[in-house]
């Protein structure tokens, strides 16, 4: 696959790629690319024969999304938005790796970059306002992958009550990355 970086968009890293090896796509499913950063994981999508909506609240994002969807030869729909607020339909899958590091304001780098990584004080602020609404854009038996940081407490209580599996994980050297499946 071939990808552009941006200063202004978040380079793929072991979240992305943990990411990858666990998303299960058939052909001809309708996926939802939440937080798409680079665009990769909605270009992963495609090129396995999904249709893809990518979203984003970085414009940035979006215009790297598109470019990159281009330079691998894939169609897929980019959307600036925050969260669900532009999202129109249902899906089959939901895939999201959400910003979730704990941030306070002073280490807030500003620009929209920082969309990428701010969870919000506790990491956790992106993640729980996601799983708020997104069963509202799954199909029936439709399924979510997110992935979400040991850090962050509220959301993994969150997942727990909304019976998430866990299907993969990554130890890094002050916390856990965990994909699950809801």
């Amino acid at each position: 696959m071939n990808i552009e970086d941006s200063p202004m968009v978040y380079e793929p890293s072991d979240d992305t790629f943990l990411m990858l090896k666990n998303i299960k796509i058939r052909n001809g499913e309708n996926v939802l690319d939440m937080g798409t950063g680079s665009g990769i994981i909605g270009i992963h999508c495609a090129k396995n024969g999904a249709n893809v909506t990518s979203a984003d609240i970085n414009p940035y994002a979006v215009e790297l999304a598109e470019r990159n969807a281009g330079l691998n030869n894939v169609n897929i729909k980019v959307v600036e938005s925050n969260l669900f607020e532009r999202i129109k339909g249902k899906f089959d899958v939901v895939v999201f790796n959400p910003p979730y590091l704990p941030a306070s304001k002073n280490e807030r780098t500003g620009g929209e970059i920082n969309s990428a990584w701010d969870g919000g004080k506790e990491g956790s602020q992106v993640i729980l306002g996601f799983l708020k609404n997104f069963r509202k854009y799954l199909k029936k038996n439709g399924r979510c992958y997110i992935l979400v940081s040991s850090l962050n407490k509220k959301a993994l209580k969150r997942i727990e009550e909304l019976n998430g599996k866990l299907i993969d994980e990554k130890k890094l050297f002050f916390e856990k990355l965990m994909v699950f499946l809801l």
